[in-house]
C-alpha cells in the first residue's frame, strides 16, 4: 500500500513540474501579395545555431502556431510553392511568451534563365 501512495505522489509531482514549465508560442499568418491567405505554406523555426526547432504548415486561413517552445533565440522561414523564401530577423522568445508575428506577405520569386536548350536526337535506323 505504501508503494501505491509513493507511485501516486511521484506521478502528481511530475505533472506539477510539467505544468510549471510554461511553454512559449510563436504564431502568425501567411498571406499572398493580393492579401489572400496561403494555406499549407511550410513554416520552419530554427534555433540560433541553425538547427531545426519546430516545423509546421499554415492552415486554410494562412495561420500557423508553433508550440511548445523553450525560451531562446530563433529565426523563422516560410516557403510556398512558386513564391520566394521568407526569413525573419532574430526572434527572442521569453519563458511562457506568446509571440504573435505581423502578417508575412509572400512575394513572387524572381527567377531569370540565361539560356534554354532543346536537344533532340534522331535514332540511327
Amino acid at each position: 500500500m505504501k508503494l501505491f501512495y509513493l507511485v501516486v505522489a511521484t506521478f502528481l509531482l511530475s505533472i506539477q513540474t510539467g505544468w510549471a514549465q510554461n511553454p512559449g508560442i510563436i504564431q502568425g499568418k501567411v498571406m499572398g501579395e493580393e492579401g489572400n491567405p496561403l494555406s499549407f505554406a511550410t513554416v520552419i523555426l530554427y534555433n540560433a545555431d541553425s538547427t531545426i526547432a519546430k516545423t509546421g504548415f499554415s492552415n486554410e486561413k494562412g495561420q500557423f502556431l508553433l508550440t511548445p517552445l523553450r525560451a531562446g533565440n530563433y529565426f523563422l522561414t516560410v516557403q510556398f510553392t512558386d513564391l520566394g523564401l521568407f526569413r525573419s530577423q532574430l526572434l527572442e522568445l521569453a519563458q511562457g511568451q506568446n509571440l504573435e508575428l505581423n502578417d508575412i506577405v509572400m512575394r513572387t520569386a524572381e527567377t531569370s534563365i540565361d539560356e534554354v536548350q532543346i536537344v533532340a536526337r534522331k535514332p540511327l535506323v
